[in-house]
């Protein structure tokens, strides 16, 4: 049975708010005994409120309750409805797929700043987190254009890396080494000083990691290492309750042996397989951006000015192939008042932003797939939000107007009630766009490929209804959410039979993914507590084929404890993965689709205080070691341990 999405806006959001409702979780932010302390989410709209007290689906980790070191592309895997898929080992392409949505449909956001590749697809590619010393991640699942704009149709996840101590001086500094000759070091220096009525504080911080790695390919022998590096670092002033003036920069580099699939003319007996290869993908992104906040009268404004680029290069056989350029340009002011009646709490925001975007596409064997452009985009949106002790409503809207393509108005609407004291009720109903990508719109590859400037952005509309509830003492909190998302004007690509030429149509039939996410927290005792999730995903595309790496069935279990009176902490993760479809190249064959098989793995980590400001440290990784595969013909990582240690003097 279908149900009708397409509500006209407002009017139609209103109604479907009378039965709006969602399901919210959290990971744990504190060691065991301290569990239970309530998590704020600066994610789902304007305002900072308690994780449980929103319409939007939440999740919430706090990174630094593992044990360091802790790999970021595993602990999405933690989240609800997040599918990741890795190509071979650490430091592989990594994309994730939130709730069915396509990998270039989640926005990312790392310290605010939005890092989506302009020039590669408008993905992020998760392998560039390797390393980062990342306090929090923020997942905000549902489409949330009306908030964030382009590319939020599933969702938007949100990186924070670790805030400034706002001690005069403080540092601390993580070194391991592990399976597989991999090394990693950390090192954190935070200063801070008080000026008449203001505060300076500043950061530096960076990164390294380097490893042997594993074979990548599902045939061969070879390892395929990886090298990352993290730089990244802020410095401002704050005064007058909220003002702030600050500027803050990211860079991140990865180099990343692969391997090839062999598409080899004439066709090979490993034809459409993944085979051992010299070949490299190195990659850099530069994130920088100026924020200023300060209040005049009863408004409070936000200023900011970011700026990003991403360089890759692409090599086979260390001979230098192709590569991409991508430069985004943004400016945002906000203004938001936030006044009270009774023990309501009513705020509005209003916005706006120009953005503006330039790619470059380079060749070293065909001159004319040698191309460069850029557009233009400008916003206004806004948002009104209310909040009291017992319920939440929030209303945004938001216009965008497109140098290149069409324009877009999105809407969305979220609504939280308490029934009783130990059960509510929430939800979210909302629109999301993604716009077509430089390559879509004006990429060129003689005989091969012809971009089409006609493209008009990809639209979904979705819904989720959820109930949660807290028992004994708050120490069970259950939860369960019941979600639907439609996709029209899906890009697709077609081929000329007569040309022998491929270029990119807006397609005229929807995607569905529906599905539902269940979640179970549970204190056991003051020094341990487990987290559980499951996820039921049904994701079809226009002919009503399951679409490729997306699991019908996927969940998690997380066991978090502290021994010695809290000088000692651990962490046990199992992750399950439920068969999937992938695409398959292989031309003998008559189907161009595989089942990739399921796989559960099970991680570990635990620390031990020695002394203050003295910590070891160990991991594990796929303890059972085993053999599974993400990406059609890639490898996935076998076991793997590492050991170390942190100094914070």
């Amino acid at each position: 049975m279908r149900y009708p999405l397409v509500l006209s806006a407002p009017c139609g959001a209103c109604l479907l708010l009378l039965g709006s409702l969602l399901w919210t979780d959290h990971a744990r932010s504190e060691p065991a005994n301290e569990s239970r302390v309530e998590q704020v989410t600066v994610l789902a709209n304007h305002l900072n409120n308690p994780v449980d007290r929103v319409g939007s689906s939440v999740s919430v980790i706090d990174a630094t309750a593992f044990t360091p070191g802790q790999d970021a592309v595993d602990l999405l895997r933690l989240v609800p409805n997040m599918s990741v898929s890795r190509s071979g080992p650490r430091g592989g392409l990594s994309q994730v797929r939130l709730r069915g949505s396509e990998a270039n449909h989640t926005l990312v956001l790392i310290d605010g700043i939005e890092a989506n590749d302009a020039a590669n697809g408008s993905e992020f590619n998760y392998a560039h987190l390797t390393n980062l010393d990342i306090a929090r991640i923020e997942v905000l699942r549902g489409a949330q254009s009306a908030r964030y704009g382009a590319d939020a149709i599933g969702g938007v996840i949100a990186i924070q890396t670790r805030a400034n101590t706002e001690e005069a001086l403080a540092g601390s500094v993580n070194i391991s080494s592990g399976s597989h000759q991999t090394h990693r070091i950390n090192g954190r220096l935070d200063a801070s000083h008080e000026t008449g009525n203001a505060r300076w504080s500043g950061q530096i911080a960076g990164g390294r990691e380097i490893s042997d790695g594993e074979n990548a390919a599902g045939l061969g022998f070879e390892r395929d290492g990886f090298q990352s590096t993290q730089l990244r670092g802020s410095t401002g002033l704050t005064w007058d309750q909220g003002s702030e003036l600050r500027l803050q920069f990211l860079y991140t580099d990865l180099l990343a042996e692969s391997d090839k699939q062999d598409f080899d003319f004439p066709s090979t007996p490993t034809q459409g397989l993944v085979i051992d290869a010299n070949d490299t993908n190195a990659s850099a992104q530069s994130l920088s951006r100026l924020l200023g906040r300060h209040s005049w009268g009863n408004w409070y404004y936000q200023l900011s000015m970011t700026h990003t680029r991403t360089v890759s290069n692409f090599t086979e056989e260390g001979v230098p192939m192709s590569g991409l350029r991508g430069e985004r340009d943004q400016v945002e002011l906000q203004g938001s008042r936030q006044f009270e009646i009774a023990d309501a709490v009513h705020s509005i925001l209003l916005g706006g932003q120009y953005e503006g975007r330039s790619f470059r596409n380079l060749s070293a064997t065909t001159a004319a797939a040698n191309h460069s452009a850029e557009d233009r985009h400008r916003s206004i949106y806004v948002e009104y939000v209310y909040a009291s002790p017992a319920s939440s409503f929030t209303l945004s809207t938001r216009h965008d107007k497109n140098q290149d393509f069409a324009d877009t108005t999105s809407w969305r609407i979220t609504a939280s009630r308490d029934l009783f004291a130990q059960l509510n009720v929430h939800g979210s109903w909302g629109e999301g766009t993604a716009n077509p990508t430089f390559f879509e719109l004006f990429g060129f590859i003689p005989d091969s490929f012809q971009g089409n400037p006609g493209l008009r952005p990809e639209e979904s509309v979705s819904w989720d209804l959820g109930l949660r509830g807290k028992f004994w003492d708050d120490r069970i909190s259950l939860g369960a959410t019941y979600f639907k998302a439609n996709l029209r004007h899906e890009i697709t690509t077609v081929f000329d039979p007569l040309t022998f030429a491929s270029s990119p149509i807006n397609g005229d039939q929807n995607s569905h993914r529906r599905g539902w996410e269940w979640s179970l927290n549970v204190s056991l005792l003051d020094n341990l507590s487990a987290e559980a999730n499951w996820t039921r995903l049904n994701s079809r595309d226009p002919s009503g084929r399951e679409e490729v790496r997306r699991p019908k069935e996927s969940g998690a279990i997380a066991l978090f404890f502290d021994f010695f009176q809290g000088r000692g902490r651990g962490d046990v993760r199992l992750f399950h993965n439920g068969p999937m479809p992938d695409s398959e190249f292989i031309f003998a064959t008559a189907t161009d689709r595989v089942a990739l098989g399921s796989y559960t793995t099970v991680g570990a980590g635990v620390s031990f205080q020695l002394r203050p400001g003295i910590t070891v440290f160990a991991r594990a990784e796929n303890m059972l070691d085993r053999e599974y595969s993400e990406v059609f013909g890639f490898r996935a990582p076998g076991a793997s341990a590492s050991v170390g240690f942190s100094l914070s003097p």
